[in-house]
């Protein structure tokens, strides 16, 4: 799974159109390798053991009302920082 995500869109792209192919012609094996399995004969793993790196989304939260609050000592107005401060920031909420 590491080298898929490392290979980026390209392999992305082609791993898609394979699966799409296996699903729309019935196949289940591929040069002896069984490619489709029943729900009940797999065990689902963590994708990534170790991943290459982990994000703590906090600090994110952090920074942004470290910076609203800066601003606001500042008196900044600039439409960013508004936005932010009023909670109609484009970012995804946690």
């Amino acid at each position: 799974m590491l080298a898929l995500l490392q290979a980026g869109t390209l392999a992305w792209s082609g791993h898609a159109r394979a699966l799409a192919h296996a699903q729309a012609e019935g196949v289940d094996v591929v040069d002896g390798t069984r490619v489709r399995h029943a729900a009940g004969e797999i065990k689902l793993l963590a994708p990534l053991p170790r991943p290459n790196s982990l994000r703590d989304y906090m600090v994110v939260e952090e920074h942004v009302r470290n910076c609203c609050r800066r601003s606001r000592q500042s008196g900044s107005t600039s439409p960013s920082t508004t936005r932010a401060m009023s909670g109609k920031s484009n970012a995804p909420r946690m």
